[in-house]
């Protein structure tokens, strides 16, 4: 089959990840901050003439619970056509880690979508469609660092620091994500929200690589107990030269940022005897990639 349009959809680390409380909506409130990393999906697509949405490709779910299949009916919906559209999926980023490769699957369907309709919503329009489907969609929407903050719905674009290189390290190990926050619970590690503290995460941030090990996420201190080798992960990143190393999400997937490429590889290199680990050595991004046209 040809497909008409194809875009990227690359997945995300979370360089500071904070809980605090429940929400009365049954979420939890956080403050994140969001880097986009050029570890990424393809998604292609083309309007057919059967009224109906297909994909292709491998996902771990019925089709009906496809996020991108969601996206699809939303904007559809939002249009008040029938669906005309067959979609392929080139998976490259790891399910369930921790890296929003689902969510950003979503936001690209979104914003293929309306680059193939000529933009018939606004931004707005978007962004709540996004909200509706996930809690990391909307990220996926606009630039590639953010600060985060409620549930995901407050989304702040940063300047991207650049000038380093991500490790990416996936134990191939699935961390429910229900269970991440029963053991966050039970660990006592949820903290309160305060402009304060805000105030701090932004200048951390703006200072640059060498103060990142000042960030946190609140998921390490409950998950190192019950998953050891996770911390294993970090401390193999921090002998290796690692500016900072820690978990993204709720895990399972471990990162650490290098300055030099060199030093990079060689902590891929110690953590490839494992053969399970699914291991990358990526960019940060600063933007998010643009729908193209494809021509035959």
């Amino acid at each position: 089959m040809k497909y008409e349009y194809v875009i990227n959809s690359p997945c995300k680390i979370n360089l500071h990840l904070d809980v605090h409380n429940k929400r009365r909506d049954g979420y939890h409130n956080l403050t994140s901050i969001f880097q986009l990393i050029s570890l990424q999906d393809r998604i292609y697509a083309k309007i057919n003439n059967t009224k109906t949405i297909t994909i292709v490709g491998d996902f771990d779910c019925s089709l009906e619970d496809n996020l991108i299949y969601k996206a699809g009916k939303k904007f559809y919906n939002k249009l008040g056509i029938k669906e005309e559209i067959d979609f392929c999926i080139e998976k490259n980023t790891p399910s369930g880690g921790g890296l929003g490769g689902g969510s950003s699957n979503c936001a690209a369907a979104l914003r293929l979508l309306n680059t193939i309709y000529n933009k018939p919503l606004s931004d707005k329009e978007l962004f709540d469609i996004a909200l509706s489907l996930g809690s990391d969609v909307p990220f996926f929407l606009g630039s590639g660092t953010a600060l985060v903050q409620g549930r995901g719905e407050i989304v702040t674009p940063l300047n991207t620091v650049k000038g380093y290189h991500v490790l990416v390290v996936n134990p191939s190990i699935h961390i429910s994500t229900a269970k991440a926050f029963s053991l966050l619970n039970d660990a006592g590690v949820i903290t309160e929200n305060s402009s304060q503290n805000l105030g701090c995460i932004k200048d951390t941030y703006t200072q640059g690589i060498d103060n990142f090990s000042n960030f946190k996420n609140s998921f390490e201190i409950a998950l190192f107990s019950d998953y050891t080798f996770i911390n294993d992960i970090k401390t193999i990143m921090l002998e290796e030269g690692a500016a900072m190393a820690a978990l993204s999400g709720s895990g399972s997937t471990m990162f650490g940022l290098f300055k030099h490429k060199s030093d990079s590889q060689r902590a891929k290199d110690r953590l490839t005897e494992n053969r399970q680990y699914k291991i990358f050595i990526v960019e940060p991004l600063e933007d998010f990639p643009a729908t193209e046209k494809i021509v035959f």
